[in-house]
């Protein structure tokens, strides 16, 4: 593995991945100094992932493909993770997400202190729960659960969930196993809405998904199996607050609009284009619609009525 960059910073991104991962673009953007490390938890066959010219970061092989338990290999061969940084994200590969919304977001995160977070989805994503899709006009909103598809959670809550990492048939006990931790600490689990990520792949696409429905499941059978096993209880995904651009509590929160034709067509031409191809053309767009969002956000603020 390879030595920890000599000028440490803040906080620290690591990334479960492959050769097709997009954690390039985390480097994309401004010129802006960044306020986070990188580490590539490795598991591709080129031996080792391709370098980004003029940025640093370290890597590590850690076998097989499933991301929890590569997490679990990557922390277990380096603890100090644990010590030198408060906050960690551990982002899935196939998203993407500029320096300065990562910059942006662990700042947010120090800001309300919160025990874990996760980055909006842009509307363009590919996405499981209508929740995590980003509401224009906020800074956040408070919710019972994150996705960790894009999460940043504190040191010491995420060295709590290494044992779950580690156990096998794990699907997104992760969720619910995170709630648990903090339930009983209001305003600890947000939606980062100042900030959003293109997650690019379509849901349950990968080959972990194959080999579950190979064995005649579906994965949530495999996961409500796994939770029962281990005694992890399940919890309601809901929305319990929000803040708004200018930082001011947000009630009443209008119903997240269902009229999505552009994502959907922009989710068919990835599927035949292929998704890193059209990943690093929309990375030009996605940085030009987030710059004209944020200048409008902060003209028209988000109604509280």
């Amino acid at each position: 593995m390879a030595e920890l960059a000599r000028t440490k910073r803040e906080n620290l991104i690591v990334v479960r991945a492959g050769d097709s991962s997009l954690h390039a673009t985390f480097f994309a953007g401004s010129d802006s100094p960044r306020s986070w490390d990188l580490h590539v938890s490795y598991f591709g066959s080129a031996g080792a992932p391709a370098a980004v010219e003029g940025e640093d970061f370290t890597w590590s092989a850690d076998g097989g493909s499933s991301k929890f338990p590569g997490l679990y290999t990557c922390f277990e061969k380096t603890p100090s993770f644990f010590e030198d940084y408060q906050y960690i994200a551990i982002p899935d590969d196939d998203i993407i997400c500029t320096r300065d919304d990562w910059n942006t977001a662990f700042a947010l995160a120090r800001e309300y202190s919160v025990a874990a977070c996760q980055l909006s989805l842009n509307a363009r994503s590919f996405y499981s729960h209508d929740i995590t899709l980003q509401r224009k006009g906020l800074r956040l909103r408070w919710a019972t659960m994150i996705e960790p598809l894009a999460p940043i959670i504190r040191a010491d809550i995420l060295q709590k969930l290494m044992p779950i990492f580690a156990l096998r048939g794990n699907m997104w006990a992760i969720d619910d196993a995170l709630c648990e931790l903090v339930i009983d600490t209001p305003n600890s689990l947000a939606i980062l809405d100042a900030v959003s990520v293109v997650h690019t792949r379509e849901v349950m696409s990968s080959s972990v998904y194959d080999r579950v429905l190979a064995n005649g499941k579906t994965p949530a059978q495999v996961q409500a199996e796994f939770m029962q096993r281990h005694g992890i209880k399940r919890h309601e995904r809901k929305l319990v607050g929000a803040v708004d651009a200018r930082g001011r509590e947000v009630v009443n929160l209008r119903p997240i609009s269902r009229k999505r034709i552009i994502p959907k067509l922009l989710q068919r031409y990835r599927r035949m284009r292929g998704t890193v191809t059209v990943a690093r053309r929309e990375l030009i767009m996605f940085r030009m619609m987030n710059a004209v969002c944020n200048f409008w956000t902060k003209l028209l603020p988000y109604s509280r009525s």
